[in-house]
């Protein structure tokens, strides 16, 4: 593979990645980072001028990456800002569980307190 089509691979497992996040589907968004990382090490193998030299238009050529990595970037971006929106939800939903877990408890206690202390004048 070339590093143009590395990058449109990468583009499109980030938009799957930002499908995943909003289903809610974390188990197959962890396999689709791994997948990324797989293809940014291979991107990382690849020389950018030796892949701008083989092209007949490198300009044109380095102008339409740069594109797609730009679209990589503020989708990343705004996956970034869903996942965070997610944690928080996540942690608030936790912590009206434990809240109300708390409550729960505090109903189902027994009365474990005996009286200490007789009033004499009662």
């Amino acid at each position: 593979m070339n590093l143009y089509t590395y990058h449109q691979e990468l583009y499109g497992l980030t938009q799957k990645q930002e499908k995943l996040i909003e289903e809610n589907n974390f188990e197959q968004l962890l396999e689709i980072i791994d997948k990324k990382q797989e293809i940014i090490d291979e991107i990382d193998k690849l020389n950018l001028d030796e892949y701008l030299k083989k092209k007949e238009k490198p300009e044109e050529a380095f102008k339409e990456l740069k594109k797609v990595m730009e679209r990589i970037k503020n989708l990343e971006v705004s996956n970034q800002k869903k996942l965070l929106k997610k944690k928080s939800e996540f942690v608030k939903e936790m912590n009206d569980f434990n809240s109300k877990q708390k409550a729960r408890k505090g109903y189902q206690i027994d009365n474990k307190f005996d009286a200490k202390i007789i009033d004499e004048k009662s």
